[in-house]
């Protein structure tokens, strides 16, 4: 199974990318979830958080214009770039945006050519956003899924709709085929119960029978599936299955630790949850499956940028095994004020829910979507979604370019539908005239 494979790259990838006192703990708490050591897990979390906060801080002492312009200059005769390279863009000062700018630029004409196909929009539809048994979770009130008040809808069903038939996914995609060229069926019970899935298997065999949808790229977001479940699902006529790492391997595990710590109702074998993403990944493309597998950026106050290129790597490495892959590019949204009414989107995905005190400013975001790009391969898409708005006008437009997708607006603050198509299609024209 590819997925060892997977663990081993990533354990060497953390290896050469951490300092060597943080990859240390971070080694000390994954045993300490293999071997369920409760008092080792607290100690190993604290360290890091300690550890943590020393380099997030960190000034770095570099001739930033001499940098960029080696750099831009590697990055222009399409050379491999170098670890140390990526990590230290990723602490570039905001000085640096143009030159920023610059490389994403180059990047995105090298990426948009190579791909010769139009940039990609991906519109979300839901389906099972309320929960089909009531379980621990919905007695504390605050999971977006349980039912609730004396018409028993859910807050997600009030905010996207309860598809729960065949019919009704085939008609959301007809709506949606007018202004996007990729579908995502989501089903937000998160788990692979056979009931939800024989309405996602039967509802895409319907759209195949139709013209209209023939060859149009599906993809489904359904949890952790097992090899048969994913044959049935291709058999279908899916194209893609979407399972979002979120975070890098140890910084999930990290954050799992400080959740548990938190004692906010949440609790998770990460280790294997990790393990179980991977496998269902895995499987899909030995089975010659696109993935669209991503992560949500930022997600808490003590990600610093090793954790997220631990991520990038990740993703580089399961390219290899099929490439036909994509990843969304998620800024997590939920701050402190709103963490009670967020808790129950995070129980039913089965992620710790961590605070985080300050939003990120816009060229921390669109520096970690550079570096992003820089370690992925061309054909990769990263699709710019949840939290897009925080991108602000500076970067949204080049950001679509430089990544290949947008995703269209559902409701984790997102840019509007209309500006993302608007972009989309002048880009497209932009390329298709040969003026890049």
């Amino acid at each position: 199974m590819k997925v060892f494979d997977i663990l081993n790259k990533i354990q060497e990838n953390a290896m050469l990318l951490y300092p060597e006192e943080l990859f240390k703990e971070y080694r000390i708490l994954e045993n300490s979830y293999l071997e369920e050591n409760e008092d080792n897990k607290k100690l190993a979390a604290s360290n890091i958080a300690k550890i943590k906060a020393s380099l997030k801080n960190r000034k770095m002492d570099v001739d930033w214009p001499l940098f960029f312009n080696d750099l831009i200059e590697k990055v222009e005769y399409d050379e491999e770039i170098s670890l140390k390279d990526i990590v230290t863009l990723e602490y570039a000062p905001i000085e640096m945006s143009k030159y920023l700018k610059h490389i994403a630029e180059i990047v995105a004409n090298r990426r948009n050519i190579k791909n010769d196909e139009k940039v990609r929009l991906c519109k979300s539809i839901y389906g099972f956003t309320k929960c089909l048994e009531p379980c621990a979770y919905g007695s504390y009130g605050s999971c977006l899924f349980a039912a609730r008040g004396d018409d028993g809808t859910s807050v997600a069903e009030k905010l996207l709709g309860n598809i729960t038939t065949p019919e009704e996914y085939v008609k959301e995609m007809r709506l949606a085929s007018q202004y996007s060229n990729n579908l995502k069926l989501i089903t937000t019970s998160h788990k692979a119960k056979s009931e939800v899935l024989e309405v996602i298997l039967s509802a895409v065999k319907t759209a195949r029978n139709d013209n209209e949808f023939k060859n149009f790229p599906i993809c489904v977001s359904i949890g952790s599936l097992d090899e048969k479940q994913i044959i049935l699902l291709k058999e279908a006529g899916v194209t893609r299955i979407n399972h979002n790492l979120e975070t890098s391997y140890y910084n999930a595990l990290y954050l799992s630790s400080i959740a548990d710590n938190n004692d906010n109702g949440l609790s998770t074998d990460s280790a294997n949850e990790y393990q179980r993403r991977l496998t269902t990944l895995c499987t899909a493309l030995e089975n010659k499956m696109g993935i669209c597998s991503g992560g949500m950026f930022f997600y808490g106050d003590d990600e610093i940028a090793e954790d997220r290129i631990l991520l990038y790597l990740t993703l580089k490495e399961l390219d290899k095994i099929y490439e036909n892959n994509s990843s969304p590019f998620n800024v997590y949204v939920p701050l402190k004020e709103i963490i009670d009414v967020s808790i129950g989107w995070f129980n039913a995905f089965e992620l710790p829910c961590v605070e985080r005190e300050h939003t990120i400013d816009s060229f921390t975001i669109f520096k970690a979507l550079v570096t992003f790009s820089l370690v992925v391969q061309a054909n990769h898409k990263i699709v710019i979604s949840a939290g897009s708005k925080w991108l602000r006008d500076e970067y949204y437009s080049l950001a679509v370019e430089l990544g290949g997708g947008a995703g269209l607006k559902s409701y984790l603050q997102q840019v509007d539908s209309d500006q993302s198509i608007a972009i989309a299609q002048t880009i497209n024209e932009k390329y298709t005239q040969g003026i890049a």
